[in-house]
């Protein structure tokens, strides 16, 4: 922060406390500091003075979803989705606070709203059935074997990583089997955006729409199969799928749970990410394609792999770049145990979340309280996008956090010649990383249970030869597995378009009608 600004906020600080202010103005006035502490970036202070307006003005859905938004920032995820719930509950007219407060419940349960299961069925109950459509009918093209119109809708198709991992997918469709509409629903328009506008068959910036002027859309453009590249992810549109506008809809890509709705037909994974026991987890039908759900996309400016760091520190760093609301007190006090067994060892963490000082502070407090040493940590902030890989230089095991583990994270850490080492989950999100493994070959880097978990990370940091040989081969190996083969990945991707089709029309009864699922 300019040394002028902190000044100005010192100020605006003490005129608030010395003024003899009226209710009504002191409420405005706390609203208002707050607001400027948030686009400074003091999230500590914004979120206290957030905190002290709601003391104030318990019912101000305003208050509760702007502490939340800053929550979030901070990796608070759970005090994140009660106030997102409270400002639902507060404005009803506000269903994307509810949805906000889904995506939170990623990270674990709250309080307030329970587990994700149980907050997910009373988001659909209270908000989406309301907007299912009685017997739906579609005027589209019933032939078999025809392009099937695919439709992507989502705020993300720009500078994303949503953006970024689908945009090789859509180049390298087959346009004599798939005609491919985007929908973008989010007002950014970027550099990222033009690649993806010019890459699509037809597309449409809709993020002045409402909900079911989207729909109207989608079905006046005949699409087939509807896909949701979001979920309940910031700016998402899932209410758009309730209205099920499209014969087929398809969740996949950006989100990592059954998005709740009776009107999603299919979730797209593999068979590493999602055992049989899953299914039970998800109200869409599972389809598992053969090696993974996702493919990765190296940043253009990814350093090139370096010498192990161990050999030119004599001392063995783990490491993890996540965001710290996935580095909860169970994963600490694991992390505890391998840095007691592996002497001389450290742990890197850096994240954007450590940007702010208190957030820093609470955050080494809860590593200290959960037995990690203040000599053992390295805390760091995130780095620019162009310089954040030079980090793995430094780094010779990843520590992947659980129940929510690494997504891209991992396959940066993994193609800068990394080893990651996880701990087995049930749901989805937590086996990302596992699937990175079983197609790399690596799955004796995955644990079954946490005391594997430990033993795997120790055996690892006392074998020097087996981290040379992962730093040098795991970039090419990477190159030659499913993971970099966006063609076999979009191929495979279309057998389970066609498939969802021949389904949807297997069921279909003679009349141009169908009824919803539901």
């Amino acid at each position: 922060m300019r040394r002028r600004d902190k000044h100005c906020l010192i100020r605006a600080k003490e005129c608030l406390s010395s003024h003899d202010w009226s209710a009504g103005e002191q409420i405005q006035a706390i609203a208002l500091l707050a607001r400027i502490c948030e686009a400074q970036g003091l999230l500590s202070d914004a979120v206290a003075l957030y905190i002290n307006a709601i003391a104030l003005k318990p019912d101000h859905p305003g208050y509760h979803n702007n502490a939340a938004r800053c929550l979030t920032k901070l990796g608070r995820i759970s005090e994140a989705a009660d106030h997102y719930y409270a400002t639902y509950l507060l404005a009803p007219e506000f269903p994307e606070a509810f949805s906000s407060a889904l995506n939170c419940l990623n990270y674990g349960s709250s309080e307030t709203l329970g587990s994700y299961q149980e907050a997910v069925s009373k988001w659909e109950q209270s908000i989406a059935r309301r907007y299912y459509p009685n017997r739906p009918s579609y005027e589209n093209d019933r032939s078999p074997g025809k392009p099937l119109r695919v439709g992507y809708l989502s705020p993300d198709l720009r500078q994303h990583v949503v953006g970024m991992l689908f945009l090789p997918i859509l180049e390298r469709h087959d346009r004599s089997k798939v005609f491919a509409v985007c929908y973008h629903v989010e007002p950014r328009f970027d550099e990222m955006s033009g690649r993806i506008s010019r890459s699509a068959d037809l597309w449409r910036h809709l993020f002045d729409k409402s909900d079911e002027e989207i729909a109207a859309q989608i079905r006046a453009d005949e699409i087939d199969i509807l896909v949701d590249l979001s979920g309940h992810t910031a700016y998402a549109r899932p209410l758009v799928f309730a209205r099920k506008p499209a014969p087929v809809q398809v969740s996949w890509l950006g989100y990592y749970c059954t998005t709740g709705l009776a009107t999603m037909d299919w979730y797209i994974t593999d068979i590493h990410s999602s055992g049989s026991d899953q299914d039970a987890l998800f109200i869409e039908r599972l389809y598992r394609l053969p090696e993974t759900r996702i493919c990765y996309v190296p940043y253009s400016h990814m350093m090139e792999v370096s010498e192990l760091p161990c050999k030119r520190t004599g001392g063995l760093t783990f490491g993890c770049l996540n965001n710290i609301a996935k580095l909860n007190p169970d994963v600490l006090r694991l992390w505890a145990r391998i840095l007691e067994r592996v002497r001389e060892s450290r742990l890197l963490i850096q994240s954007t979340t450590l940007r702010d000082g208190p957030n820093r502070e609470r955050f080494i407090a809860s590593c200290l309280a959960h037995g990690i040493g203040r000599e053992r940590l390295d805390i760091r902030d995130a780095l620019p996008i162009d310089e954040f890989s030079g980090t793995y230089s430094e780094i010779d095991i990843a520590l992947d956090p659980f129940p929510f583990c690494g997504g891209v994270t991992s396959f940066d850490a993994l193609w800068m010649g990394v080893p990651v080492v996880t701990l087995e989950q049930e749901h989805l999100a937590g086996r990302q990383t596992l699937s990175m493994l079983k197609n790399l070959g690596l799955g004796d880097l995955i644990a079954s249970d946490p005391n594997e978990y430990v033993e795997i990370a120790v055996t690892l940091a006392n074998d020097t030869a087996r981290l040379e040989e992962l730093r040098r081969g795991l970039r090419g190996h990477f190159r030659s597995s499913p993971l970099l083969n966006h063609r076999q990945f979009t191929r495979d991707l279309e057998a389970a378009f066609r498939h969802f089709w021949q389904a949807w029309l297997a069921n279909q009864p003679p009349s141009c009608s169908s009824e919803n699922r539901p």
